[in-house]
């Protein structure tokens, strides 16, 4: 991409409520009785050829979701992870009313001013 002016304008984009999905996903997965609410335990781990198994769930494949944690995983080691602490200052301007959103060292959405995404290491 050519980008001399380090600013451009996102067209058809959209935002997710993360909370609200990750709250709906939660709902289902627990209804659905899929979702364990517990410590991850890697010794409990069996990964062979075919599968996957912890406890008593075999399964073809596993995610893992930890974020900074992921240092630690023994399956990871060999990545040089640099875990960093984002921040975000969100401004509230009622009068800026745009209809579209401009990215560049800030992000600007209708009435909204993000700034930061800093990239303090932890």
């Amino acid at each position: 991409i050519n980008n001399p002016y380090g600013v451009f304008e996102i067209c058809g984009g959209s935002q997710v409520n993360t909370k609200l999905l990750l709250e709906k996903f939660r709902s289902s997965f627990l209804q659905q009785k899929i979702l364990l609410e517990e410590k991850f335990e890697m010794t409990d781990l069996v990964v062979n050829d075919r599968n996957v198994e912890y406890r008593n769930i075999l399964a073809h494949k596993i995610i893992f979701c930890e974020g900074a944690a992921a240092t630690a995983n023994p399956y990871f080691n060999y990545l040089k992870f640099h875990p960093a602490k984002g921040e975000c200052l969100i401004i509230q301007c009622d009068e800026l009313e745009i209809d579209y959103m401009i990215k560049a060292d800030v992000l600007i959405d209708k009435t909204k001013i993000f700034i930061g995404k800093s990239k303090r290491l932890l």
